[in-house]
């Protein structure tokens, strides 16, 4: 992880002593485009949250409770 030193509108600057030797590829969000339209879930998890808002409220623990 990199931390940010500053940004603004137009700019992100990072700290170049934590640089790493990979390709960072940072893109805005935009709803239109990184939402899909038609999905298929299985059925397992169907009752699931359809969206990332929505998931907060959602009972995970339940529906990850393994035994050990």
């Amino acid at each position: 992880m990199m931390e940010i030193c500053h940004s603004s509108k137009t700019t992100l600057a990072a700290d170049y002593r934590q640089r790493i030797n990979r390709v960072i590829d940072i893109k805005p969000y935009h709803p239109a485009v990184d939402r899909v339209k038609n999905v298929s879930t299985p059925s397992w998890c169907s009752h699931w949250p359809q969206w990332y808002e929505e998931s907060g409220d959602f009972n995970w623990t339940d529906e990850f409770n393994f035994p050990l």
